[in-house]
């Protein structure tokens, strides 16, 4: 493809049928805080959902594979459910990760921030291993883009490799909160999916 400067990776994957509705039009920003140390890999996530158009009951959240939510059910104004899967779905190929519903305890359109903490710990004391780190889907949205810092413990030397839309930037870029005294790598993310 003319234009384009280094690797250009294409991929095609089947649409997810889900129960929302073409009223519904979502804008995802995310604030995604990883640690990984030599126990395992930590997330503290914020979604903050924009509906566009209509009123929302719930919304299908899919969590990178491997990850254990730690805080179903603890706000006041949504609960996290696990989504079962159907004897047919379950034969069918699919996207990797759990999918969860966040369910709001009353219809909205107003614009509403979900707080995920998640992790991943290691079954074995590998001093050296690849870990890959991806980021929360809101299932349907329109678009969905945001900031991811990777907080390597000190006994944890590493190096990373980005792919799909992820691009590292400098940590005066993203949002003063996510900052920490010790700054880590800080990246974005124009769309969903990425990895690093």
């Amino acid at each position: 493809v003319e234009g384009i400067l280094g690797q250009c990776k294409l991929q095609w994957r089947t649409p997810l049928k889900t129960n929302l509705t073409d009223e519904s039009t979502y804008i995802v920003t995310d604030e995604i805080a990883v640690k990984v140390d030599r126990q395992g890999v930590r997330y503290d996530a914020r979604l903050h959902i924009e509906n566009l158009h209509g009123q929302s009951d719930r919304f299908q959240l899919r969590i990178p594979a491997g990850l254990r939510l730690l805080n179903e059910a603890v706000s006041s104004e949504y609960e996290l459910v696990p989504v079962a899967q159907s004897s047919a779905e379950k034969d069918k190929p699919k996207e990797p990760g759990s999918l969860f519903e966040i369910r709001l305890r009353e219809p909205r359109q107003e614009p509403l921030t979900v707080h995920l903490s998640a992790e991943r710990d290691f079954e074995d004391d590998l001093t050296e291993r690849t870990v890959d780190i991806s980021g929360f889907e809101l299932v349907g949205a329109l678009r969905q883009s945001g900031n991811v810092t990777l907080d390597l413990d000190e006994q944890v030397p590493g190096y990373f490799d980005v792919e799909y839309s992820i691009r590292q930037i400098d940590i005066e870029q993203i949002p003063a909160r996510m900052r920490q005294p010790t700054p880590p790598p800080a990246f974005s993310h124009p769309r969903t999916p990425w990895k690093i």
